[in-house]
């Protein structure tokens, strides 16, 4: 069976899904994925903060924010959350959900409890290095917020999603799927901030920039 989903594609259970797609792949029969799939609505909340949680929550298509609520109520964006990619890592030394979170856009989701995840990795030592890598790759997330200017930040953020996105081969454009909003939330800057920021990077000759469509951007990894 081919896969044709983006999100599908990355997934890392996607050979338990889709058991003739790849020549290592191991028969539902053999490894069962007792899983679950549902959609959020846009601004639609999946986990409170403190709540009991036990899952694996992988974006098949659309996005997913994590945020908390600082002092009288303002939301923080803390990550994104893009087709392939897995919520729940978070989760699993409290069992409790350390943010809120909920999707930006219509999201269609994939739901595996941690027990089935436990014992498909307890009998295939593949899917065990592919989960300890994945935890691995996600520590170095989001490490443009420690930068200290505002356009080595959106440089960072710009270099890092558009590898996140899987949706361009070359790695040198992005349609960016937030709006500058929650970019700047998220970076610690203004919406206002972001844009000045692309414009300069535009006006410099360093980027091509035509609404939400971004290019050039391997010229901005000397910036970083």
């Amino acid at each position: 069976m081919k896969i044709t989903d983006v999100g599908c594609k990355h997934c890392l259970f996607a050979s338990y899904c889709y058991p003739s797609a790849t020549k290592s792949a191991i028969t539902q029969d053999s490894f069962p994925l007792k899983k679950h799939t549902l959609t959020l609505k846009p601004r639609e909340k999946l986990c409170n903060y403190g709540s009991l949680y036990n899952n694996f929550y992988i974006v098949r298509t659309g996005i997913l924010k994590a945020f908390v609520q600082e002092y009288l109520g303002k939301e923080r964006i803390l990550h994104f959350f893009f087709a392939g990619e897995i919520l729940g890592y978070e989760f699993i030394s409290t069992g409790k959900a350390p943010f809120n979170v909920s999707s930006v856009v219509e999201t269609n989701i994939c739901t595996i409890s941690y027990a089935n995840i436990i014992e498909l990795a307890g009998d295939s030592t593949h899917l065990l290095k592919k989960i300890l890598s994945y935890a691995s790759y996600r520590i170095n997330y989001s490490y443009y917020i420690t930068k200290s200017s505002a356009e080595q930040r959106v440089i960072g953020f710009l270099l890092e999603i558009t590898q996140r996105l899987h949706c361009n081969p070359d790695k040198d454009s992005v349609i960016l799927p937030l709006s500058r909003q929650d970019i700047g939330n998220h970076l610690g800057l203004t919406a206002e901030t972001v844009t000045r920021t692309l414009r300069r990077l535009y006006k410099m000759g360093l980027i091509q920039l035509k609404g939400k469509y971004v290019g050039g951007l391997s010229q901005l990894h000397s910036l970083i």
